[in-house]
């Protein structure tokens, strides 16, 4: 088990970003469509352009490889965002 100051800081820093990852929820940016998020194989992984966090997309079949643009509709862990595709 983790010291209790590791712990801490891990909780300060999960904390944070999920903070700063809150400014991301209304957004629309440009992604590429990627594969089945193994995971949870109802979604798709999506990468922001040029950069940005990992995005999980519903719906996105037929996509893979395409660029589209998603809207950021939540948080659902310190890495990973969910978004709609508003535009393909």
């Amino acid at each position: 088990m983790r010291d209790p100051l590791s712990r801490r800081l891990r909780e300060a820093v999960s904390k944070a970003n999920r903070g700063l990852k809150r400014r991301w929820i209304g957004r629309r940016l440009k992604a590429i469509v990627d594969g089945r998020y193994m995971r949870d194989r109802r979604f798709h992984i999506a990468y922001p352009m040029p950069h940005g966090p990992v995005i999980l997309l519903k719906g996105a079949d037929g996509f893979e490889g395409r660029m589209v643009e998603v809207e950021i509709t939540s948080i659902t862990t310190e890495r990973l965002i969910k978004g709609i595709i508003t535009k393909k």
